[in-house]
């Protein structure tokens, strides 16, 4: 029924055409979602290391989602690997694979705060904005790495339909149709409709499927109004994703294994958010709302020991709810030298996960018998444990309210060619966890037992943490020339604490083997490992202190260019680990202590009708004190941050006025990254591999057809590696890909 929905929503949209990203016309009208999103960006510009892509750079870069913007921005590493869900953001060598993002999402001036949401297609975007570095003071928790603005295409500007319509390899098609209309004189609306399929580009070997095939819809109602001196704006998002998985390879003996696992893999996400924005202007001072409710369903099946042996499998669904508010306040006189903006932001969430594992036989035997009888056996040779059931669920349901209230300001003064800059936040914090897990199996120890025996397991409780931060940051910028800009900063960043759920199957399983033996009348060790839950069920908040200096240059016409130096000093950083031996969970821990210094290099040259753009960037993050009871790994270095990222690109447009085309425009892009690090003994590594993009795209009137590649060279990379159960796994890179799109623009 979906595939059948799909297919005809699909196809009413490509007999519409296929949607452009428009040209926005030079307007005086004032588009709110520039206001509400350039307000905090603009007070972080003058010291802040920024890179903005304005539409037609990202449609030639090809950049459709956030990962798209891997590696194009100095020291900037997304990923490309799992699901939709798996969104890895690491930035001058701090992130991590799970649980907080290192790096905000703010969306029309909304935050996006679960990490699960940032790949997704978010509608027509007129421009993208990273800002590198602690961003903590003005947007809160878990922007220490930084924040990417994005806004969408605004009814205020632009009036018409855009037509959009593509297909790649691997059977992939997408169509996307939106509508935007000026109703009268002060209300604006627009309408933004997107479907897409693909067959993928990995083969799970086991029974020929796709590993990486999707189907995907959503869309976007934004409407606008100004009535006096307020503006408001209502933007209502809705996107659906459902998606085979995950294209993970063991690598045995030395050996890459194809990609091969039996039990079926999946990802189901449904996202729903609403925000509603008031601006009201006073004088000197501007007043704004920014409220949310945001609504996130996904289930995940994951066949967890990613083989063709019957070892256990997990079905993880989330609900969550989210209401965000926060009101800022800004003074802007232009007559004055002081600027200021002060602002409040409460949240408050609820997030319910079920996450039950089962066990198969494999996993029966060689995970839980195997380990029991080697302790019971050095007792009792001849006797062994014995479980009945074929299968058995590990039940987990953990309930995790939270909520937020911060208070901040920032204020800049000018003196002279100084302008100063001071920060401060008071953010607090408090997040609970209620966990119920239990299980039921039916066994007998043959020595005492003829008959099986039915042993239920229980394990409840509840945990609760809070923080209290407080984020100042310090900056100054020194404007010598029009042409030359020094600057440097001081700032803290923070990324929340949390909670260790996905440990919890260990820890029941465990329980479980525990109980048995008790229940035998046995006091002995289980040969596994083993957990206590008090010590493993929290993780703690991730802090940093970052220096920065930064020079920006135009040495002549055209050309600008930018150097940054940084350093960073982080305490507890959160680092994602696979416990030793036959564990099958997965946990946060932290770092006692890192390290990370670097720099970044960005040039853009604009020669005729050609622009060139070149990117570099350098990280050096190392362990300064991390033991985690089995090795020190002091002086490493710390794994999935890249020591090196490169980008350079090539864009020409040529006129072909009089002719049977009206422009031409090519584009060439080069991307590097390494060495990766995908271990904290720094005993497995990714080398520094290149990647090759390019697209041409042809214009006629309204019509433009844009033909592209990635990775033309076909370079074989890893994006991803871990072990689990003593295994180990890697993802490769997306291979070649190509295709066409077809757009047409009836916008004015």
């Amino acid at each position: 029924m979906k595939t059948t929905l799909l297919t005809l929503f699909l196809v009413a949209i490509a007999c519409l055409g296929s949607v452009v990203y428009a040209q926005v016309p030079a307007d005086t009208t004032i588009e709110l979602s520039a206001v509400i999103v350039g307000a905090k960006q603009a007070a972080s510009a003058p010291y802040a290391s920024i890179r903005t892509f304005q539409q037609p750079k990202l449609l030639a870069e090809r950049v459709e989602v956030v990962k798209d913007l891997s590696l194009t921005v100095p020291n900037v590493f997304m990923p490309d690997y799992g699901s939709r869900m798996t969104s890895a953001v690491y930035v001058r060598g701090l992130g991590s694979r799970m649980d907080q993002s290192v790096i905000g999402l703010v969306v029309d001036g909304i935050p996006v705060f679960n990490k699960n949401n940032y790949d997704a297609r978010f509608g027509e975007v007129v421009s993208l904005t990273v800002l590198r570095g602690p961003q903590s003071t003005l947007y809160g928790r878990n922007t220490m790495g930084g924040v990417i603005n994005i806004r969408t295409l605004s009814p205020r500007t632009v009036q018409g339909t855009n037509i959009h319509v593509d297909a790649a390899n691997g059977q992939t098609m997408g169509a996307s149709l939106s509508h935007y209309a000026r109703l009268n004189e002060n209300l604006f609306l627009s309408v933004h409709g997107f479907g897409g399929r693909s067959n993928g580009l990995y083969i799970n070997t086991f029974d020929n499927t796709s590993c990486d095939a999707y189907q995907e819809a959503g869309g976007r109602i934004r409407l606008e109004k100004t009535v006096g001196q307020t503006d408001w704006m209502e933007n209502l998002y809705v996107s659906w994703v459902d998606q085979t998985g995950y294209p993970y390879r063991q690598r045995l003996e030395g050996h890459l294994q194809p990609i091969r696992y039996n039990a079926p893999s999946d990802y189901k996400r449904l996202i729903i958010n609403e925000g509603f924005t008031i601006n009201r202007h006073m004088g000197d001072h501007i007043l704004t709302s920014t409220a949310s409710y945001q609504h996130t369903r996904d289930n995940m099946g994951l066949d967890q020991d990613f083989t063709a042996d019957d070892f256990f499998t997990l079905h993880q669904a989330q609900r969550e709810h989210l209401l965000t508010e926060d009101l800022t306040l800004q003074w802007n006189d232009p007559s004055s030298r002081w600027k200021s903006m002060t602002g409040l932001h409460v949240f408050g969430r609820l997030l319910t996960t079920d996450a039950p594992v089962l066990f198969q036989r494999k996993g029966i035997d060689d995970l839980i018998l195997a380990n029991a009888n080697k302790g019971t056996q050095t007792v009792f040779p001849n006797e062994r444990i014995e479980i009945s059931d074929s299968s058995f669920l590990l039940s987990s349901r953990f309930i995790q309210p939270s909520m937020g209230i911060a208070l901040y300001n920032q204020t800049s003064v000018q003196i002279g060619r100084w302008s100063f800059h001071a920060g401060l936040r008071l953010d607090y914090e408090t997040t609970s966890l209620d966990y119920a897990c239990q299980s039921a199996l039916n066994y007998r120890f043959t020595l005492t037992m003829p008959q099986f025996k039915r042993l239920e397991t229980a394990l409840n409780g509840r945990s609760t943490i809070g923080f209290l931060e407080l984020l100042p940051s310090v900056a100054a910028t020194w404007k010598p020339t029009s042409t030359l800009h020094f600057s440097a900063q001081v700032s803290k960043g923070y990324k929340a604490g949390g909670f260790n759920t996905q440990l919890f199957s260990d820890i029941l399983k465990n329980e479980v083997m525990s109980d048995m033996m008790k229940d035998m009348g046995l006091h002995m060790e289980s040969g596994t490992d083993s957990y206590e839950v008090s010590q493993v069920v929290t993780y703690k908040p991730e802090h940093s202190w970052n220096l920065e200096a930064k020079v920006e240059a135009t040495p002549i016409k055209q050309l600008q260019l930018t150097a940054t130096g940084f350093y960073i000093d982080c305490r507890n950083q959160q680092l994602t680990v696979f416990p030793e031996g036959k564990n099958t969970g997965r946990m946060m821990t932290n770092a006692g202590q890192t390290s990370s210094y670097g720099a970044e290099v960005e040039t853009s040259y604009r020669l005729g009708l050609y622009e060139l753009q070149f990117d570099y960037g350098y990280t050096n993050a190392r362990f300064v004190r991390y033991n985690n009871g089995l090795e020190d790994f002091k002086g490493k270095r710390v794994p999935f941050a890249p020591e090196n990222t490169l980008h350079a690109s090539i864009d020409r447009r040529f006129s072909c006025k009089g002719n049977v085309l009206d422009a031409v425009t090519v584009h060439a892009g080069y991307r590097g990254c390494g060495e990766i690090w995908w271990t904290e003994a720094n005993d497995v590594h990714q080398p520094f591999y290149q990647l090759l993009d390019a697209s041409f795209s042809l214009t006629r009137g309204r019509y433009t057809l844009q033909c592209w590649g990635k990775n033309l060279t076909n370079t074989d990379y890893d994006t991803f590696y871990f072990v689990s159960m003593g295994n180990a796994f890697l993802q490769k890179g997306r291979p070649i890909q190509y295709g066409a799109t077809l757009s047409i623009s009836l916008a004015h």
